[in-house]
């Protein structure tokens, strides 16, 4: 009887699983570019006076273009995904969450004197003809705090909805192994 030895190199096992997970990083990153596209179209600018403000339900429109320029992608290699979304730089956002999904938060708020009047470098409240102090709250630090509550003014989640009707992200995933 002849016997064969058959080469099993045809599939390596390793090499596939490594082309795999490149076409998966390549593809993970291609879609968090384009969600991060869409998200920051949806940022527009303040409209006019006639319509300041965005309605609750629709993406929020920006003052000073902030949240725009905090919007970031970034791959987690060990999990394979990406997350994208606004990241701040320093301290605690809740804006970007409270924009997103709605909620409620404390808030303080400056209380503003009559007409001409102004903040000087000491935080006291001064008009024309001197200082106010009579029932006027001089810092922002001792303003009583209020509970705000904030309508879903969504941006993430429609900008992925849109990519996803798109067909971009079935489309990034396609042919990663070649």
């Amino acid at each position: 009887m002849i016997g064969q030895k058959f080469n099993l190199q045809f599939f390596d096992r390793a090499i596939v699983h490594r082309k795999l997970a490149q076409g998966e990083l390549k593809a993970l990153s291609k879609i968090g570019a384009f969600v991060r596209r869409t998200a920051k179209r949806f940022l527009r600018r303040k409209g006019t006076k006639r319509n300041p403000a965005s309605l609750p339900g629709e993406p929020p429109r920006q003052h000073t273009g902030t949240l725009r320029r905090l919007l970031f992608f970034g791959l987690d290699t060990t999990n394979l995904a990406t997350f994208i979304g606004p990241i701040p730089f320093r301290g605690k956002a809740e804006a970007p969450r409270l924009l997103e999904h709605g909620g409620s938060a404390s808030r303080r708020f400056r209380v503003i004197g009559p007409e001409g009047s102004y903040t000087d470098a000491s935080g006291k409240l001064r008009t024309k003809d001197g200082l106010l102090t009579e029932g006027v709250v001089r810092s922002r630090r001792r303003a009583p705090a209020r509970r705000v509550h904030y309508k879903p003014r969504p941006f993430m989640g429609p900008a992925l909805d849109e990519e996803i009707a798109k067909g971009t992200i079935p489309k990034a995933f396609r042919d990663i192994l070649n």
